[in-house]
């Protein structure tokens, strides 16, 4: 019942692997721009970036 080749689940795990490495580079940039972003911009009304910064803000604190 094996249906995958080897060459398919190398492939597989390489992307699995690529696409983890550039969330958590992702995630760093957010993380450490976001909060100067919010800063320059002021207050911004919009119901997502408001549980970013008290998400930001509880995280730094």
């Amino acid at each position: 019942m094996n249906h995958l080749t080897d060459k398919k689940k190398v492939t597989i795990m390489i992307a699995i692997m690529v696409a983890l490495f550039f969330s958590a580079i992702n995630q760093t940039i957010i993380g450490v721009a976001m909060p100067r972003i919010i800063a320059k911009l002021g207050v911004i009304k919009v119901p997502g970036t408001q549980t970013i910064t008290l998400t930001e803000t509880n995280i730094n604190d």
